[in-house]
């Protein structure tokens, strides 16, 4: 006995579903803007607050010189390292209360 697979319908038939945007609070989310980091050469250290205030430092300490810059969370869970104005590594430490 053969039946078939597909159903044939007009497209008339087809009305959309409108799905509600649900929005789930994130604990996370800002959570690397409240954090203080510090931007770290050789010969200079800094302490900044907020993830993309540390990062604009960083860039703006490589933009014109050969110079390695470190970026690193107080809680030291996130390193990053910046050359030329880019970023170059970037570590985040998963395991909880893990220090290097």
């Amino acid at each position: 006995m053969e039946t078939e697979q597909f159903e044939q319908f007009d497209d008339m038939d087809v009305k959309p579903t409108i799905v509600p945007d649900i929005t789930r609070p994130n604990p996370q989310a800002g959570a690397n803007e409240d954090l203080a980091w510090v931007v770290y050469t050789r010969s200079e250290r800094e302490e900044v607050q907020g993830r993309s205030a540390a990062i604009t430092l960083a860039k703006e300490w490589t933009a014109d010189e050969a110079l390695t810059v470190m970026v690193e969370s107080v809680d030291g869970r996130v390193k990053m390292q910046f050359k030329s104005g880019s970023l170059v590594d970037y570590v985040l430490e998963t395991r909880k209360g893990r220090k290097a």
